[in-house]
């Protein structure tokens, strides 16, 4: 059985109403678009959370750990990994 989608009833104010049914290419489309924007938003709060885990374990690494990690991307990358051209 498919799970029931929560509906949301917006006001916006007639600027930003206009704004939107412009972006969305009409009247019909509006509610998609406005769907687009909140699954942008949710991803975007994703890819901060995620970003913040790695940081997290990158900083908890000792200074043996991280150079041996950046050694391997430079070989793994050549020159390009620490910003060198040849």
């Amino acid at each position: 059985m498919a799970t029931k989608e929560a509906q949301i009833n917006l006001r916006l104010p007639a600027k930003l109403d206009a704004w939107v049914e412009a972006r969305a290419g009409g009247k019909r489309d509006k509610p998609g678009f406005v769907r687009q924007i909140l699954e942008r938003e949710r991803a975007r709060d994703e890819e901060e959370r995620m970003l913040g885990l790695f940081n997290a374990a990158w900083d908890s690494l000792s200074a043996a750990e991280k150079a041996e990690i950046r050694e391997a991307r430079e070989d793994l990358l050549g020159g390009y990994a620490g910003g060198a051209r040849t």
